[in-house]
């Protein structure tokens, strides 16, 4: 009996282990509620992006702000979702700063995973404002990329997104345990993750903002306010 009882003990946290090593390994983009990952134009610092969910619920919207010295001056969304395989789809949103929200029916399969070099996806999809879209994703490459935040073996990730009169192809770098470390807009630059501790950031008091915390005169907490 006892042996029965450690054998099915074993199994069972075999099998737990297993599925956090799968969870951890497919985990490409992170949704967690109230995590910021904060990133850095790598040529002209006071250029930043947070990047963070407003909505928990079973499709996220997954938010990237744009800020000019602590000025928000562009706000990109996505509706994400995860499926039970770690696949990332994309509900609707908008992709470039002149583009106005839309959804994706059938919605965009925006990470398909596991991740491998060569591996090539592609969605077509009908939007509510721009007519068909054609996505296509492919991973090109795996490399040991340096960023602020530290050093990342990373997949490199080429995305197309195709419509009646615009192209727009994007540059992503994929880490298995921080999501996304580095990524290219052709119209913004490249941009590059910061530590957690870091706290150089925009001065609120240039947005009109006050605060007697210290803590606020010059980091991002004094920014997450400015979205309350």
């Amino acid at each position: 009996m006892s042996r029965i009882i450690f054998l099915t003990i074993l199994v069972v946290t075999m099998a737990m282990f297993t599925t956090t090593l799968f969870a951890i390994e497919y985990n490409y983009l992170p949704l967690v509620p109230g995590q910021i990952n904060r990133y850095a134009n790598i040529d002209d610092h006071h250029i930043q992006i947070l990047r963070y969910l407003v909505d928990t619920g079973t499709v996220a919207e997954y938010r990237t702000d744009v800020c000019d010295d602590g000025v928000l001056f562009e706000s990109i969304s996505m509706s994400l979702a995860r499926d039970d395989d770690g696949n990332i789809y994309c509900h609707g949103g908008c992709w470039c700063p002149d583009q106005m929200p839309c959804r994706l029916d059938p919605p965009e399969l925006l990470i398909s995973t596991p991740l491998e070099v060569g591996k090539t996806w592609e969605t077509y999809c009908n939007t509510s404002a721009y007519g068909p879209v054609h996505f296509e994703s492919e991973v090109l490459r795996f490399e040991k990329v340096t960023v602020p935040a530290g050093t990342f073996e990373c997949f490199v990730v080429e995305r197309r997104i195709t419509t009646w009169t615009w192209t727009y192809i994007s540059y992503e770098w994929y880490s298995s345990r921080a999501g996304i470390v580095k990524f290219n807009w052709p119209w913004a630059g490249t941009f590059a993750l910061l530590p957690v501790h870091d706290i150089t950031g925009p001065n609120i008091h240039k947005t009109g903002l006050k605060s007697d915390d210290p803590r606020e005169q010059d980091t991002w907490g004094g920014v997450k306010n400015l979205y309350r």
